[in-house]
This record gives C-alpha cells, sequence and structure tokens, in this order.
C-alpha cells in the first residue's frame, strides 16, 4: 500500500488543537508566559497562534469532564534550555530540570493551566 502523504502533497503539520479548561486563562499562558503571538482572536471558543510550520490552536469547545481521546504532546525548539528554564520558573510554572535526551540536546517539560503537555527542547 502507498502512503498518502506524499502522493498529496503533504509537507508540514497544519495545525495543533488543544482543548483548554479556561480559554482566557490559556490564551495568557501562551502569549505571555511561552510568548507566542496571538494571530486569531480568542472569540467564540477559538484561539489561534500562526507560526512558522502550521497554527498552534487553542478550543474550549469540548467539555471539561470528557474523557481524553487521546494524549498529545507539544514541543518547540530553543536556542538556550537553561534560559527558557529559568524565565518558565520566573514566571510560576514548575518545569522539569533540563534533562538530556541525546548527545547535544536537553529537554524541559512542563504543562499549560489546563494539563496540556509541553516541552523545549535545546542545548
Amino acid at each position: 500500500m502507498d502512503p498518502i502523504g506524499p502522493n498529496i502533497g503533504m509537507k508540514s503539520a497544519a495545525r495543533t488543537i488543544f482543548y483548554v479548561d479556561d480559554l482566557d486563562e490559556a490564551v495568557r499562558f501562551y502569549t505571555e508566559v511561552i510568548g507566542l503571538a496571538l494571530a486569531y482572536p480568542a472569540d467564540h471558543g477559538w484561539a489561534e497562534f500562526t507560526m512558522d510550520a502550521g497554527s498552534f490552536c487553542l478550543h474550549d469547545g469540548r467539555a471539561a469532564d470528557a474523557p481524553p481521546r487521546g494524549l498529545a504532546t507539544v514541543g518547540w525548539h530553543v536556542d538556550d534550555i537553561d534560559a527558557a528554564h529559568a524565565l518558565l520558573k520566573g514566571r510560576g510554572v514548575e518545569p522539569s530540570d533540563p534533562t538530556v535526551v541525546t548527545e547535544g540536546m536537553r529537554c524541559v517539560e512542563f504543562r499549560d493551566p489546563s494539563g496540556n503537555n509541553l516541552f523545549f527542547e535545546g542545548a
């Protein structure tokens, strides 16, 4: 069976969506703590942040007590993992200590206010 992606010109992820408990709190976290620029207003349960490769989106359209359909983690590459770790701690986030993932790369894991898994990776 031939894979679909190459046959339809698939290039990169278009959109990553996190379901959140409190949209306003989540938008504040991703703009003020993470530093993403809001590209589409936080209106009608939807907020979108455009990035170099696709969009990162927040949606409050699922009941808070709904069982998860799956677990996901979103990560971003950073130039200075130690600076990222210090900035997260300084903004009240509880990140993991930087962990060596592979030679030349370390990772810091943390969660957003709704408990979604996030990480920064870098040297």
